[in-house]
């Protein structure tokens, strides 16, 4: 089974969108795995943590982007999802891909159907 998506996304600073698919991963050993290509500096990615967290607050987190492609997963900023209402049909499309990881994962039913509308 996969435990994450990656695209890249270039809104705003985000250069990359992280939609983690495995809750029982710890989100800081996926990041220690990547190394992106493009290097740019004041750059960061995004992560959608909605299947370890449900549609909360603590959805969505920006790490920035070292200049030698890593990720420094020691900076970590939530960001409201009201920030993102912009590109969150494209947010949610991607996590729609693993349309299976999602109906059978632990979010309500209700969150389930938003998600999938």
């Amino acid at each position: 089974m996969k435990k994450y998506i990656i695209n890249s996304i270039n809104y705003n600073h985000y250069k990359y969108l992280i939609t983690v698919l495995d809750y029982e991963t710890n989100t800081r050993s996926i990041l220690k795995e990547l190394q992106l290509e493009d290097k740019c500096s004041n750059c960061k990615i995004l992560v959608d943590l909605v299947l370890k967290t449900g549609m909360g607050k603590y959805r969505f987190v920006q790490y920035p982007i070292l200049e030698n492609g890593m990720i420094d997963n020691t900076q970590a900023e939530y960001v409201r999802a009201e920030d993102l209402r912009d590109i969150e049909e494209k947010v949610n499309s991607i996590l729609m891909t693993e349309r299976e990881i999602v109906e059978n994962s632990t979010l309500l039913s209700s969150q389930k159907k938003k998600l999938m509308s």
